[in-house]
């Protein structure tokens, strides 16, 4: 028994390596409960999805491998009228942005997730004011499982991580 519980360790240590350098994870998320002025600048086809969901926000899944960020958008971009192009356009809405690895047998979720919306538009649709809601988010979930985040203004984040294979579909069986 000795022998075969050797052999089982020295396995394991040389695949987990290997396993974090091809690991692929499926990351899953929705808000509940989130207060609507944070998603009022999102188109109305959006906000009616939201409605007829009864308040749900389901991201679109996300796939990436151990250390690359994976990113997610639900916005609607608004102009501020500076001559600066990489301060002309503001996101509003939802974004995520997510590097998953794994870490002793588990998955970590690390990360900022941005809640923004306008304050103050012109009649042009020109946007000079925003409020923005930051979290920064360091999960350990096992393979499969959903954590939860309570949001400052209100509202709750679920976030499922799952392993997959190549062609997407859950290692774990």
């Amino acid at each position: 028994m000795k022998t075969i519980t050797a052999i089982f360790v020295l396995t394991s240590g040389m695949l987990m390596p290997l396993l974090a350098e091809q690991a692929t994870i499926r990351i899953d998320a929705r808000y509940e409960g989130v207060d609507v002025k944070w998603l009022s600048d999102l188109s109305p086809n959006t906000r009616d999805a939201l409605k007829a969901t009864g308040g749900t926000l389901r991201l679109p899944a996300v796939t990436a491998k151990t250390g690359e960020i994976a990113t997610i958008e639900v916005i609607q971009e608004f102009h501020t009228g500076t001559s600066t192009l990489k301060e002309s356009v503001v996101p509003c809405g939802v974004v995520v942005d997510w590097s998953p690895e794994l870490v002793d047998g588990a998955i970590r979720i690390s990360g900022k997730n941005l809640l923004r919306r306008t304050t103050n538009k012109n009649a042009d649709g020109v946007a000079t004011r925003f409020e923005t809601q930051e979290a920064w988010i360091h999960l350990n979930l096992e393979d499969g499982a959903t954590k939860q985040v309570e949001l400052e203004g209100g509202g709750k984040m679920f976030i499922t991580a799952t392993l997959v294979d190549s062609s997407g579909r859950p290692v774990k069986k």
